[in-house]
């Protein structure tokens, strides 16, 4: 039988188990996994927040496939105060370079909204000083670091991005560094929208 994991990864980890230049990896979970257990997808090194891991091959593949168009929603710390034109430009779709030399791609249009830091679940809360804006994001693809790039293109640097949504499927009560393995209904509202019932983990 095939199974579903939902972690609430750490900033500074790899989301991979092998390895890399000294790096933190899921290795240092406390969670055991068994050996053919992975990732769906990536986070970067420093994103932190929602990452799937299973043993079910299909699954992993109707989550990466670009026309599966599954909603992913991020939190976003930028530096200083994010304007309106920005923020239309964002939902617009902006250019960004993809790896590969001259590789330009406009990104599709997606829901952009600030928030305020009231809203950042518990175990994000953050008493940051210093001019910022916490923004929302929702896209349907995932080109390599996409959100950071889309945010470079209209001036604003990203200082904190804290995936909270896939599908459905929404992260508020699990503790940073912490996994759960997920019920059938858990995995199922991966692959609805907002209009279907949520599940939170």
């Amino acid at each position: 039988m095939y199974k579903y994991f939902v972690l609430n990864k750490p900033k500074a980890m790899l989301s991979q188990f092998k390895g890399q230049y000294g790096l933190n990896t899921l290795n240092l979970l406390k969670h055991q996994f068994d050996e053919n257990v992975m990732p769906v997808g990536r986070l970067d090194y420093d994103t932190e927040g929602l990452l799937l891991l299973t043993t079910d091959k299909n699954f992993y593949k109707k989550i990466l496939l670009p026309k599966a168009k599954i909603n992913k929603t991020y939190l976003v710390r930028v530096k200083n105060n994010i304007n309106q034109t920005a923020i239309n430009l964002l939902q617009n779709g902006v250019e960004i370079k993809l790896k590969g030399k001259g590789c330009v791609y406009k990104t599709q249009p997606c829901l952009v909204e600030i928030i305020s830091k009231h809203e950042l679940p518990t175990m994000f809360y953050e008493d940051y000083v210093w001019p910022h804006t916490w923004l929302k994001i929702t896209i349907s693809e995932g080109k390599n670091r996409q959100v950071r790039k889309m945010f470079s293109v209209v001036g604003f640097i990203v200082q904190r991005l804290i995936r909270v949504q896939i599908g459905n499927l929404k992260i508020s009560a699990l503790n940073v560094g912490s996994v759960k393995q997920l019920s059938d209904n858990e995995v199922n509202s991966v692959f609805l929208s907002d209009k279907n019932q949520s599940c939170s983990v």
